[in-house]
């Protein structure tokens, strides 16, 4: 008589309570998810809705966004407006705006309003696409030029009288053979600017002594700088880097996105970057504080400004938003990596999931799944009426499966919890 060997049997359990954000690459991990919208790291390490966004107003043909730190500025069509009110007329387009000792100075118009006497008016500069302000003048590009005013003088940059250089000076000069400039900030103690290949750092306090060096072969999108924590962050082709000096270290590696243009900016706590894939657009949320990376929603953003301590987006559509205000109720999501349970040595017999989650008065979750990476199957609902910690059991059949987890309102998923009975072959 043949008598069988008992199976070993198993019980294991798999707790995930730490969640890694957004992956969508072939490493993801089962602590990471593979898409997501308008999921933030605010509660990390569990998962939790972004904040909401106050509808400020709709604006009619407009095409630029500036905080000076006291007020909003936007151009909407050939209007140039300061805390909604027009102040002068400018071309219809982008614009490059910096605040100069008072003046809004914009480009390429060359154009000023000055905010303290109300007054707007033009002066005489050379062609210019992007400006900055570093040691009391201002920077800017065009092609492979690059210009620097007369020290605290917005209106004069002809000015070579001293053959010396000296600190009052204007100043000129070019990186002819590099390819056109795209895009210029200030950042410590120098001046940054890009091609769409290489950086360039310009040092010096004085025109007599500005020097440029080209540092790095890596370029920038159209003008995507946004400095946080004392780091610089630029977007480029290859996706978004952080420069504190030395190598620019790429932080968008998990994601599968060409960056075809990007806007970026910052609440001073994380970065925000509107990328726009040659197809779609994806609001992407990095935190330097955990690392991580979030997506949003598709929002088209054309700038964004900070003011009072708030992030403002100025979208393609004429939509105004502050971002972290409000009462707006979210609908969000999030999909797992395929989990696979058992190995060529064990034989998973039943598996169940239970994911833990918390749920205020008026919020609700859906859970889906998926054995096949067609098809998401609902499995269970849930629509809270008052506050409460739920428990939600999933049974699944087969030892290769993902989930869906969608929701609206406040949920916050604290734990996905993998029990599984199984047995050594």
């Amino acid at each position: 008589m043949n008598l069988v060997e008992p199976r070993n049997i198993e019980l294991n359990t798999d707790v995930i309570g730490e969640f890694l954000g957004l992956n969508m690459t072939d490493t993801v991990k089962n602590n990471q998810f593979t898409d997501m919208q308008n999921l933030s790291s605010d509660r990390f390490p569990f998962i939790h809705p972004r904040k909401p966004r106050t509808l400020v107003s709709t604006l009619t043909s407009a095409t630029a966004l500036f905080s000076d730190g006291l007020k909003l500025a936007t151009v909407e069509g050939t209007s140039f407006k300061y805390d909604g009110v027009v102040k002068g007329t400018v071309t219809a387009g982008p614009k490059s705006m910096v605040e100069f000792n008072k003046y809004i100075v914009i480009f390429p118009d060359k154009k000023a309003y000055d905010t303290v006497n109300g007054t707007f008016a033009s002066f005489t500069a050379p062609d210019i696409d992007y400006v900055t302000v570093h040691m009391n003048r201002i920077f800017g590009v065009k092609g492979q030029n690059v210009y620097a005013s007369k020290l605290g003088d917005h209106t004069t940059w002809d000015d070579f009288s001293d053959l010396d250089g000296t600190v009052n000076d204007s100043w000129a000069a070019d990186i002819a053979g590099n390819g056109d400039i795209k895009g210029i900030t200030a950042y410590q103690n120098h001046v940054v600017f890009q091609t769409e290949t290489s950086m360039h750092e310009l040092y010096g306090y004085k025109p007599a002594n500005f020097q440029i060096q080209e540092t790095v072969r890596q370029g920038v999108l159209s003008n995507a700088y946004c400095e946080l924590n004392n780091t610089l962050y630029f977007a480029s082709p290859r996706g978004i880097f952080a420069f504190s000096g030395g190598l620019p270290r790429l932080i968008t590696q998990d994601l599968e996105i060409p960056f075809v243009a990007c806007v970026l900016g910052t609440d001073n706590k994380k970065l925000f970057a509107s990328v726009y894939d040659g197809t779609n657009y994806h609001l992407i949320v990095f935190d330097p504080e955990t690392g991580l990376i979030h997506k949003e929603d598709s929002l088209n953003v054309i700038q964004f400004a900070y003011l009072n301590g708030y992030l403002y987006a100025l979208c393609a559509d004429g939509k105004l938003y502050k971002f972290g205000s409000g009462t707006e109720s979210i609908s969000w999501n999030f999909v797992t990596p395929f989990y696979y349970d058992g190995d060529a040595f064990h034989d998973k017999l039943v598996t169940h999931i239970e994911l833990h989650a918390e749920l205020s008065t008026g919020s609700s979750i859906q859970v889906y799944i998926d054995y096949t990476g067609s098809e998401f199957k609902s499995i269970k609902t849930y629509n809270s009426t008052t506050d409460r910690v739920v428990k939600i059991p999933v049974r699944v059949r087969g030892n290769k499966y993902r989930l869906k987890v969608t929701g609206t309102g406040n949920v916050l998923v604290r734990a996905i919890k993998r029990l599984s009975i199984g047995g050594r072959l």
